[in-house]
This record gives structure tokens, sequence and C-alpha cells, in this order.
């Protein structure tokens, strides 16, 4: 009877070491793919990770010559500037809504309303068409003043290599922006040359 007592003990403890060893905190071999599962997360790959926005392409930055009058409208100046065209942007466009800005000098003005908005610049057989949105016609300028408006766009463009530019509003040709001078056709371009630098 002792005898027999012995063995159920024996058997016990083995079935309790068998068992301890069965579940150990490795079962699986691997405590990090259990971590994995739990978390639900995957390991990062290098080649998943986004770019940040500081590592986006952020443009090209190149120099282009505006156009402006003194604040006399007596004198057309052209000024260099530096602007930054991103990716799908035309140089064009972004140097006419640098010029809509206006300028960093005390002395030049802007003869545009602040609302104007380059719409779009089309090549039409060499000749630039640029439409403006309807705010241009609210400019408040003379005869002289409207003169100096017509000549800055069209000199902008001249380094673009158009030698003329149809203005448009609206993606439209008016008979005149604002009464004095005709927009009806094509206008052509000047020599830089002839317009001091600053």
């Amino acid at each position: 009877m002792k005898s027999m007592f012995k063995l159920v003990l024996v058997m016990l403890a083995l079935m309790m070491v068998i068992t301890a060893c069965g579940t150990g905190p490795n079962e699986s071999g691997n405590d990090q793919d259990q971590n994995q599962g739990q978390t639900g997360e995957d390991p990062v790959d290098e080649n998943d990770v986004s770019p940040t926005d500081d590592e986006e392409d952020e443009g090209t930055t190149q120099t282009v010559t505006l156009y402006f009058s003194d604040n006399e409208l007596m004198k057309v100046y052209r000024v260099q500037k530096e602007i930054t065209v991103a990716e799908g942007e035309q140089a064009e466009v972004v140097a006419l809504q640098a010029w809509i800005e206006g300028p960093d000098e005390e002395d030049l003005t802007n003869l545009l309303p602040p609302d104007v908005v380059v719409e779009y610049v089309e090549d039409k057989d060499g000749v630039a068409h640029v439409s403006f949105s309807r705010e241009i016609l609210n400019a408040n300028l003379g005869s002289s003043g409207e003169a100096f408006l017509i000549t800055q766009i069209v000199m902008i463009m001249e380094q673009f290599g158009y030698e003329q530019t149809q203005i448009l509003v609206e993606g439209e040709i008016v008979e005149s922006l604002l009464g004095h001078v005709e927009t009806a056709k094509p206008l052509q371009a000047q020599n830089p040359e002839d317009f001091e630098q600053r």
C-alpha cells in the first residue's frame, strides 16, 4: 500500500514538472514575436517611411525682372526679384503674381488693386495670352497710369521670349482696360534697356 502511495506521488510530481515546462514564458521560442502579436505593430521598414515636409521639393528659385512705376507715375523701372516656382507652376504666372504683390522699394508703386488674380498664361503662335481676373478693371488710373500698367505686363512677358502680349480679362479680349489704351490686339514689347535698372 505504501509503495502504491509513493508511486502516485512520483507520478503527480512528474506531471507537475511536465506541465510547468510546457507553460513557460517562451513557448513559441520567440518573445519578440509574441509581443508583436499583442501590440498589433509590425516592424518598421525603412523603405516605407514617407519624406517629411522639409524633404519635399520646395521648387526652383530663379531671378526675374519686374517693372514698377515711381510714386509720381513719371517713369517705369525694372527691378530684379527672386521667385520660387513649384512643380507644376508656370514661371510666367509666378512672376506676374510677384509683380501684383508690389515692389519692395518704398519709392516705387503697384498700379493694381490688391485682389487682382493672374488666371493663366498661354502661348498662342508665339504670342503670350495673359488672362487677369475682372478686378483689373477697377484700377484707378488715368491715361499715363494705364499706359504704364500695360507696359509693365508686356515687359514682364518679354523676358520669357514673348515679343507680343495679348491682355485678357477672364479669358476674353477687351477693347481697353480702363478706357485710355486699346488692348484689342497684341501689344509689342520694348527693349528692356530702355528702362532704368533699380
